[in-house]
């Protein structure tokens, strides 16, 4: 059978257009959880004014709440916390945002699940939407050329996008007040069960710890150089979860001992005795706060800060 070289080509374009198009659609409408235009605005924009930056992964936009910060401080702070945000990422976002923003205070997640990742090209399409092109094409050259050629052609995701909306709907998920994504769901002792994923879980380092560890200190020697105070925590997890982790204070003392010999404060809450975390009433699942849980560590953190007179 003769090819028809021109049609091939055309059905190609087709093809291709109508993929990148699904995918459009899939990752701005169809998103995870289905707030991606209020989750990511302009960097630049969206903290210019803030004293007070909180930067990291769901276990930051999850469990800080900006209103209380404001309230408590008189300040403005504005939540940056980004879905599977790994360290590198974290420094290019906040490099962003000292463009045009002067905070006096910065508050850094630190999750120890995510130390072991590599940048995860999934959320590349919504990171790059919310910086400018210099700072984009920096977090294009962390991917690998396949990884970078799909986030290029906007074909990252869709599956997972679609699945963690369905898995998410019926949850009261809703974009709060400054980056803040507000929960009022409250985990059940089932769900934290059979959702759990820390059964028999050990920490072990490998080279995206050791190169995401590099990025903290580039947050830390940055913000140093600002006359920036920076901050790390660690947001609780239910005990549940806890108590599954072979070598907790293992984690705990290797992350401690480093930022120690870098001269900063950090809070680990699965430590810390106060406040005191409930798992059915403050969690959303086996590893986030909920509107509750996050009420509690940012009263217990503004406090904090103003004890430390930290904007004086």
């Amino acid at each position: 059978m003769k090819i028809n070289v021109k049609e091939s080509i055309i059905f190609t374009g087709i093809f291709i257009f109508i993929i990148y198009s699904i995918s459009m659609f899939m990752n701005s409408k169809i998103s995870p959880f289905g707030y991606n235009e209020k989750r990511y605005p302009k960097i630049q924009e969206a903290t210019k004014q803030s004293d007070l930056l909180i930067l990291g992964s769901s276990q930051a936009y999850s469990g800080f709440n900006p209103r209380i910060f404001d309230t408590n401080l008189g300040i403005h702070t504005y939540n940056l916390g980004t879905p599977a945000e790994v360290p590198v990422i974290t420094y290019y976002r906040f490099e962003e945002a000292m463009k045009k923003s002067n905070p006096k205070v910065v508050i850094v997640d630190i999750y120890f699940r995510i130390l072991r990742y590599d940048v995860n090209f999934q959320y590349i399409p919504q990171w790059i939407k919310s910086v400018s092109k210099e700072t984009k094409e920096k977090m294009l050259k962390e991917l690998p050329l396949k990884d970078r050629l799909k986030v290029i052609f906007n074909i990252t995701g869709m599956d997972k996008n679609l699945s963690e909306y369905i898995r998410n709907f019926a949850k009261e998920r809703a974009a709060g007040h400054k980056g803040f994504v507000s929960v009022k769901t409250k985990a059940s002792l089932e769900s934290l069960e059979e959702e759990n994923r820390f059964a028999n879980y050990t920490f072990e380092t490998n080279h995206y710890v050791m190169k995401n560890i590099e990025y903290l200190d580039k947050i830390i020697d940055s913000s140093k150089k600002k006359g920036i105070k920076v901050i790390f925590v660690t947001t609780p997890l239910p005990k549940s979860s806890v108590e599954k982790i072979e070598n907790y204070i293992e984690i705990h003392n290797f992350i401690e001992d480093h930022l120690r010999k870098k001269g900063v404060d950090y809070y680990d809450f699965n430590v810390l005795k106060n406040p005191v975390f409930v798992d059915t009433e403050d969690f959303e699942d086996g590893n986030h706060l909920n509107y509750y849980g996050a009420a509690k560590i940012s009263e217990y953190m503004s406090k904090e800060i103003l004890k430390k007179e930290m904007f004086e």
